[in-house]
């Protein structure tokens, strides 16, 4: 069963109780009172009530959902390490304030809408949402009215009724086709534009027949845009609802033309940066090249003065020097062209621990959907570090106008049921295997030029669903006698990010945090 399938059956079973509840009502009235004095009461209780704004109801509604708010403190955060923070200067401030009510109000053009099934309805509708294609057609499914919520009424209220339904943005008309000869008693007025009116007196028509009508309404889209969102407003009496469509492009697949029995060097390539250590990145390459002969290697390289990696299916790339650490990760991610990338840095070892088969058998298997797979390291001797050190949590805390509060602690959220040697995090170490379309469109901030880590994480946060798993490991043997190297790595030599913000400020500014704590 794909989403679309799974949200328009969710929907249907929201709405349809609010018939049921009206079903079950009168049914249990029966027994007690005569059939007229039975809907008399629901009708009267839909029938006088005012008109109510449905969309502003859905956003106070929302307001409503959040349990957590105030203001978040990092120094609340029982975490250990340095609370990074602080007062953040005015400008930026100022300008931040700004680009937050910008990305509000876009996030809030395709939100999902929080739509109310009312009680004691007279009309059945879908309470999710419909999906149309820009200038299509939809048939708007679901939409009856009760049976008994007009047939049953006293014979003073079978004077004609008005069912209205229009389009509330102007996005698309609406169109109904009778199978009845229209007659005076039923009167269809606004075919084919973005007011519909059903005219019908009671007394005459059926509700079988008024429903028939509705069964074969269909908005079709006339504004066009690749994603944006529409709310019908259907009206009888002074009864109110909305049906709520969205009206987007549909993505087309990615696929890869690798077969399940296909060898893992068609389905994976390895990838990894370099900045002045070339004898870590030879190391590497001969490693892959052992246990992994045909695998593709992909490098980055922004040293000041380049050198030929040499070794099997290796293509380095060579940037401008000095450009940075998270713009070699994008650009070596561009040029993958497998399903899945393995990201090592250049001074790690493969080793026959380092299984890749494992990793894959977790991607492939149908019963669980992963988008990132880190593992653990080993040292020479082959002795394996399982510690938390490699795999942490993320945790967000709402804050106020200064910000929300970010944690950073070791732990996990849960085991993988399939597999009890992994676990779901938020954040693993730089030896992963990945789907490669999943982390391109998180992408790596090239602001990052010297350090960076959790922050590619944060970016993450909500959109890969990551695990660790204790079945693949790696040497991580570090050059400490690289005195250029260190020098742009831990200081001396400052990206411009850090010289315009500040590391520290950069990542408040940027994620609209007020502090965070690093655990």
């Amino acid at each position: 069963m794909n989403y679309s399938t799974i949200t328009v059956f969710v929907a249907f079973a929201v709405v349809v109780c609010d018939v049921f509840m009206l079903e079950a009502m009168q049914s249990h009235s029966s027994s007690t009172s005569d059939s007229n004095h039975i809907w008399n009461l629901p009708f009267e209780e839909w029938k006088n009530q005012p008109q109510r704004d449905l969309t502003d109801e859905g956003d106070k509604l929302q307001q409503k959902m959040v349990t957590e708010g105030g203001s978040c403190s990092c120094s609340d955060l029982h975490v250990p390490g340095k609370i990074h923070g602080g007062q953040m200067a005015e400008g930026l401030k100022l300008r931040r304030a700004a680009e937050m009510e910008k990305w509000r109000k876009e996030r809030a053009v395709n939100e999902e809408p929080l739509v109310t099934c009312r009680m004691l309805s007279p009309l059945s509708y879908v309470g999710g949402v419909l999906t149309v294609e820009p200038l299509k057609m939809v048939r708007v499914v679901g939409l009856s009215v009760a049976e008994k919520a007009i047939v049953d009424l006293p014979a003073k209220d079978h004077a004609d009724k008005i069912l209205t339904i229009y389009s509330t943005k102007k996005l698309g008309t609406l169109t109904v086709d009778s199978p009845f000869t229209v007659s005076e008693n039923c009167k269809i007025k606004g075919n084919d534009t973005d007011s519909l009116e059903i005219a019908f007196n009671a007394m005459s028509i059926t509700i079988d027949d008024i429903n028939s009508i509705l069964q074969t309404l269909v908005f079709k889209s006339t504004y066009y845009d690749i994603h944006i969102r529409e709310i019908l407003e259907v009206k009888l009496s002074n009864f109110n609802i909305n049906v709520h469509i969205e009206i987007r492009r549909e993505r087309r697949p990615k696929i890869y033309g690798t077969h399940y029995d296909d060898d893992i060097i068609k389905k994976v390539t390895v990838v990894t940066k370099t900045f002045e250590r070339y004898e870590c990145v030879d190391r590497l390459v001969r490693s892959v090249n052992q246990y992994y002969p045909g695998m593709q290697i992909l490098i980055a390289d922004d040293s000041e003065i380049p050198e030929e990696i040499v070794g099997s299916n290796v293509q380095q790339f060579i940037m401008p020097y000095k450009e940075g650490w998270f713009a070699g990760r994008n650009l070596v991610l561009s040029q993958v062209k497998t399903k899945y990338f393995v990201w090592v840095d250049d001074d790690f070892i493969f080793t026959e621990n380092t299984k890749l088969e494992n990793f894959l058998e977790k991607f492939e298997d149908p019963r669980i959907q992963l988008d990132m797979i880190g593992a653990f390291f080993e040292d020479v001797n082959g002795t394996k570090y399982i510690l938390s050190l490699f795999f942490k949590n993320i945790e967000i805390y709402a804050g106020d106008e200064d910000g929300d509060c970010m944690m950073r602690n070791r732990g996990f959220q849960r085991y993988l049921e399939e597999y009890p040697e992994c676990m779901i995090v938020d954040l693993v170490t730089n030896f992963f295997m990945a789907k490669t379309l999943s982390v391109r469109a998180v992408g790596f901030d090239p602001q990052f030029e010297r350090v960076g880590h959790t922050e590619h994480f944060v970016d993450a946060f909500g959109h890969l669903r990551i695990a660790s798993c204790r079945d693949v490991f790696i040497i991580h043997k570090s050059d400490k006698n690289n005195v250029k190297y260190a020098k742009f790595r831990r200081g001396g030599e400052s990206s411009p990010v850090s010289r315009y913000y500040g590391h520290d400020q950069y990542i408040l500014f940027k994620n609209n945090f007020k502090c965070y704590r690093l655990g």
